[in-house]
């Protein structure tokens, strides 16, 4: 342990927090690192939700909320079914995509165990139909695994939200305020699903995920496993990247792109700072710059006639 301090969060708030310098990798023992697929699932229900509480893991579609808790409803609402969110309707997100592409296996385990912890015997996985090598694959997979169908989607935004995929899935409609437990639907990210395969079959606890890179001109970009809280400086993308601010002595630095706009076939990307750990740097300045790059989208938007905006 090097110190205890304060670091700026997302939120923008000052919380405590203990920075530590490691050499290298070290493992538990008890976390299996071997490539092998666990399928048996020998676990109570209260076994699983405790594993799952315990390795950290929480919801990969963007909000963090506790997994076990979804896992766990009032006594007054009874779950009826798992769906899996693997729309990733975004423009130019396929972290979620390429996860299913190369361990389809282990999300179907994922899913079972899923199923086992909330006592259900039935999971939608709902992909939308511009990621056909995957609904392919994961529909063979999941023909091997009873009660998991794979549901190809028309490509509507903003489909992967919650409300948006029961509607699609399963064509109940959540009320407004309401959970999506009130219909008898417990939704849980893929990349969770994979979470969950790691933490239960592999003693293995969130640390890290799967992030998309996306390059200047956004003509390429990467898919790579990120470690969470892990310094983040050209987002390894080279020297045409976004990433145009440096903190200096920064210890965390995250850089969020909040705007494309696609003017006569040229993209510009704007990107911004979302979290600087300086207490000189605080969120009114991230408010601050989004409001200034929203201004100069709305001008760039204004000028041109061919135009796609989104990510605001």
């Amino acid at each position: 342990m090097v110190k205890i301090d304060t670091l700026v969060d997302a939120s923008g708030y000052a919380k405590p927090a203990i920075f530590i310098d490691v050499e290298g990798d070290e493992w538990e023992e008890k976390i299996d690192r071997t490539p092998d697929v666990v399928k048996d699932c020998n676990f109570s229900s209260e076994e699983i939700i405790k594993k799952i509480a315990d390795a950290g893991i929480v919801g990969l579609g963007g909000a963090c909320f506790p997994t076990q808790v979804k896992l766990t409803p009032p006594p007054t609402a009874k779950a009826e079914c798992i769906i899996i969110n693997a729309v990733e309707c975004e423009p130019y997100l396929t972290a979620d995509h390429q996860l299913m592409l190369e361990h389809a296996e282990e999300i179907m385990v994922g899913v079972s165990i899923l199923m086992k912890a909330v006592k259900v015997n039935k999971a939608y996985i709902g992909i939308e139909n511009n990621k056909p090598d995957a609904i392919e694959l994961m529909a063979k997979v999941a023909s091997g695994y009873a009660g998991i169908a794979v549901v190809p989607l028309k490509v509507r935004y903003p489909q992967g939200g919650e409300k948006q995929l029961i509607d699609a899935v399963i064509s109940r409609q959540v009320a407004s305020g309401a959970l999506p437990i009130s219909v008898g639907a417990v939704v849980q990210n893929v990349g969770t699903a994979f979470a969950v395969y790691e933490a239960v079959q592999k003693n293995k606890p969130l640390f890290e995920r799967v992030v998309v890179l996306l390059r200047a001109a956004c003509v390429n970009h990467t898919v790579v496993y990120h470690r969470r809280s892990l310094v983040v400086d050209t987002l390894g993308v080279g020297s045409d990247n976004v990433a145009a601010y440096h903190a200096q002595n920064a210890q965390h630095l995250i850089v969020a792109v909040y705007g494309i706009l696609v003017v006569d076939r040229s993209i510009i990307v704007l990107a911004a700072i979302l979290e600087v750990s300086l207490a000189k740097r605080n969120y009114l300045l991230h408010q601050r710059m989004r409001k200034m790059i929203l201004e100069i989208l709305i001008i760039l938007e204004k000028i041109s006639h061919n135009y796609l905006l989104f990510c605001l």
